[in-house]
């Protein structure tokens, strides 16, 4: 699983490429969010395209919530 934690203010942000995240964590009451990927692969020029859809939802999602991009 590819992943990276990032922080803003006192909100905890969660990327991952690992589809099966949002069903096997519960994330009621908690600070963090938890962005997932949608990409063929983990692989630098797949995700490039990506990232103005990625900076997007960082900027939308909320604690406890997960958002996908794809």
């Amino acid at each position: 699983m590819s992943a990276c934690r990032l922080t803003f203010g006192t909100t905890c942000l969660f990327l991952t490429v690992d589809q099966g995240v949002p069903h096997q964590q519960n994330l009621v009451e908690r600070k963090i969010a938890v962005l997932v990927i949608r990409s063929p692969t983990d692989q630098m020029e797949d995700l490039l395209p990506l990232v103005g859809a990625i900076l997007a939802a960082i900027s939308e999602v909320q604690p406890g919530e997960f958002a996908v991009v794809s």
